[in-house]
Order: C-alpha cells, then sequence, then structure tokens
C-alpha cells in the first residue's frame, strides 16, 4: 500500500471489494484522514468483485479464451495500481507508518473449545431438531394415512389466497403450527 502512497489499513477495503464493493467501500471509515479514505474508494470501486470476476473469467474465457481473460484481470489490477499511484501524487501528503502490536498465540483448552461449540450448537439442539422431527413425523402421518389431500383443499383459500404459495404447500404449513 505503501508503494501506491496509502496507508496499510487500506488492504482492508481492498480484500473486501474481492467479495463486494459496497462492503468494502463502508470500510473505508476506519481510516483516520480524508485523503485516504478518498484514493482507497476510488480504487475499491475498480477492483472486480464476486460478480464481475465471473463475468470476466466465464463470459470473457468462453468468446475471447481463458488467457485473454486472465490478461484482462491482471491489466485491471494494473490500471488500479496506476490509478491509485496517480491519485497519490496529485493529492501529495506523507502517509504515517503502521505499527501493529502482535499478541502472542495460544493453543486453546480443548475444554473451553468444546463449551463454545456447545454453547453455538445448544439452541438448535435443543429447539429446532425436535420441531424438525415433530414435523417431519406430522407430515409423514399425514401422507401415510393420506390426509394431506384433503388438509390441502381445505386450507388452499388460505395458502393461495393470502400467502400466494402453491397450494399443495397447505399440508406444510399446518404442520408448522
Amino acid at each position: 500500500m505503501h508503494t501506491i502512497g496509502l496507508h496499510g489499513k487500506s488492504i482492508i477495503p481492498f480484500v473486501l471489494s474481492y467479495g463486494c464493493n459496497v462492503p468494502a467501500i463502508m470500510g473505508v471509515r476506519i481510516m483516520e484522514r480524508a485523503r485516504d479514505r478518498f484514493i482507497t474508494a476510488v480504487l475499491v470501486t475498480l477492483i472486480p468483485c464476486a460478480a464481475r470476476t465471473t463475468v470476466i473469467f466465464a463470459l470473457v474465457a468462453f468468446y475471447l479464451g481463458p488467457l485473454r481473460a486472465l490478461l484482462l484481470y491482471i491489466l485491471n489490477i494494473v490500471v488500479i495500481a496506476a490509478a491509485g499511484k496517480m491519485l497519490a501524487r496529485t493529492m501529495p501528503d506523507v502517509s504515517p507508518g503502521m505499527i501493529l502490536e502482535m499478541p502472542s498465540y495460544k493453543l486453546p483448552q480443548f475444554h473451553t473449545v468444546m463449551q463454545k461449540v456447545w454453547f453455538r450448537l445448544r439452541e438448535f439442539i435443543v429447539i429446532a431438531w425436535p420441531l424438525l422431527i415433530v414435523g417431519s413425523v406430522i407430515l409423514s402421518l399425514l401422507e401415510y394415512f393420506q390426509l394431506a389431500e384433503g388438509i390441502n383443499g381445505l386450507l388452499s383459500p388460505f395458502t393461495s389466497g393470502l400467502l400466494a404459495s402453491p397450494w399443495p404447500s397447505a399440508s406444510h404449513s399446518f404442520s408448522a403450527f
């Protein structure tokens, strides 16, 4: 980032923009100086997001060949670097260095990891699994005893009219209640 003339924190929006440019532009807010925010926001819009990358590698590669698609992608990155260098020269300022203290990493205890895993899974196991199992049993029993057609016909004005869903979904909606 310093070769382009930006602060090291610019890397965060740059990496985000390969997924989607909108959160990357929102991530520009972490920068302290308006100059760095402006240059980074301009450059982030030029980075090909996941959708544009798909178009470049799928359509361009299909019509022009995979080598030309790769060269077009690399050319885009070169244009971004050149535009960043040009913007940094038109808005001269000394970019401060970035110093981060790296903490010493330690291997977590197995017991602590298992507690966190249980904390995350507990609600799903305690609440969602019983609902899914009971709902599946009810739907299977309705199908087995051939009651699903009758329930679908009975509830079709409600599901088709108010919910605008297809009529066979009535028994599924009924089992959810």
